[in-house]
């Protein structure tokens, strides 16, 4: 397994600079957020060119681009063709970073309110990305995320669908954690994935008061990452394991200093093998 930072952990950088300081600190691979200051689907060629060049460099590799587009759910069919148009841009992206993997998420649903057609909906119009997608070689991830994605069950339910074979899944144990039944966010999701599993994002989480509190460092929570690691070596994961940490720089701590603590665990879970 590879160490990767998600780039909105340093959104307070430019992409440029955030490459750089990954690079510094060690990671081999970067999940490029498709944040304004970042990597936004209207990206001019020339930067995309430089983007490629800066990260041949600094030998980072572009893991995912992680989009904001899908939503469809709850989408008419005008508005769904534009983001698909949007889609289409990043996969161009894609090609020219070298990065095999493109983001759609869902939210537009309210959580606990879903009905089948806005699963339908959604599995039909990323079902046209990932059509779109499949000639470049690109494949499509689902991060575990409210609504259509919060549990196990919808993930799988949503990948069935789909139907295709170039789509699979992001693993977050923290997402599901927050939203699914406590037994199975971790190896037990893990074990029913499977091979489906493209990329995991890794975080740290505790529940307080009834919700989930994920503004915490890796190992101030109570997610058991050294079991989550050990399912993940028994499905032959060999991918990229990224930090998305979600706690806020402060007077104490950088962005800088979270994105290296996070890497010097992430290490310590890899390397416990």
């Amino acid at each position: 397994m590879r160490t990767c930072l998600c780039s909105k952990i340093l959104q307070d950088y430019s992409l440029e600079e955030a490459a750089k300081i990954a690079a510094r600190i060690g990671y081999e691979g970067m999940e490029i957020f498709g944040l304004p200051q970042h990597l936004p689907a209207d990206t001019p060629a020339e930067r995309q060119k430089s983007l490629h060049a800066l990260f041949g460099d600094l030998n980072l590799k572009g893991v995912t681009i992680c989009s904001y587009l899908g939503r469809f759910e709850q989408m008419g069919d005008d508005e769904a063709a534009r983001q698909v148009e949007d889609f289409k841009r990043y996969v161009e992206i894609a090609v020219r970073l070298e990065s095999d993997m493109i983001r759609l998420i869902a939210q537009n649903a309210p959580l606990g309110q879903m009905r089948e057609d806005h699963f339908l909906r959604w599995a039909h119009w990323a079902g046209v990305c990932a059509d779109y997608a499949k000639p470049f070689g690109v494949r499509i991830i689902l991060e575990n995320h409210m609504p259509l994605f919060a549990t196990v069950d919808w993930t799988l339910k949503v990948v069935a669908l789909m139907n295709r074979e170039n789509v699979g899944i992001d693993y977050d144990p923290i997402n599901l954690f927050a939203w699914d039944a406590p037994d199975q966010y971790g190896a037990r999701a893990v074990e029913r994935f499977g091979k489906l599993i493209l990329n995991v994002q890794v975080k740290d989480a505790r529940k307080e008061n009834g919700k989930a509190n994920t503004r915490l460092l890796l190992g101030e929570g109570v997610i058991d990452w050294r079991s989550i690691m050990a399912a993940l070596r028994g499905t032959g994961y060999d991918g990229y394991v990224s930090a998305e940490c979600e706690r806020k720089q402060d007077a104490r701590m950088t962005s800088v200093d979270i994105a290296r603590h996070e890497f010097e665990r992430i290490r310590e879970l890899i390397a416990a093998g």
